[in-house]
């Protein structure tokens, strides 16, 4: 299986819905895709429907809220961390799932454009664009090399440059 993650509370801004829909057209050639959603919140059961109808039961699973320490194991599994997240300020989950070495996806124009370089130590995606977010997933799985490096990159960023002794 490989693991999309995204950890958030369940509102509109954080994007689920737009990684569901790109979700839809990649599982036809990427049938082992599994889209694990760490929160809960008010968009739970709209999104439930939504999985529904685009017949995605059998790759989408709701974990409701969890601990730290269990979002953290979920993290270190997960093979991609996204988070299309708009109208939002810096989201400490981005650095979390970046210091896991993991390939991270965020908006443009968002606060995590402070940390996340496209391309570079992550991927950016235009804020509710179904179709650039299937597009950057779709790179990510097709080429698992340089996706590797960048994930690398960030994890590399993180130790260096944005610890708590260092950012206090």
């Amino acid at each position: 299986k490989t693991i999309l993650l995204s950890v958030g509370n369940l509102i509109p801004i954080k994007g689920h819905r737009y990684v569901l829909r790109a979700l839809a057209e990649l599982v036809s050639r990427f049938p082992q895709l599994i889209y694990c959603i760490i929160g809960d919140g008010p968009e739970r059961s709209s999104l439930e429907n939504e999985v529904s109808q685009l017949s995605l039961q059998s790759h989408v699973f709701f974990t409701g809220y969890l601990p730290k320490n269990q979002v953290a194991d979920y993290m270190a599994a997960c093979d991609i961390f996204v988070l299309p997240s708009y109208n939002e300020g810096f989201g400490i989950v981005y650095i979390e799932a970046m210091s896991f070495g993991k390939p991270v996806i965020g908006c443009r124009g968002q606060g995590i454009e402070d940390c996340i370089m496209d391309r570079q130590n992550g991927f950016l995606v235009n804020p509710q664009d179904t179709k650039d977010l299937l597009k950057t997933i779709r790179y990510i799985l097709d080429h698992p090399e340089q996706s590797h490096q960048i994930a690398a990159r960030a994890q590399l960023e993180i130790r260096n440059n944005w610890t708590w002794s260092k950012n206090v």
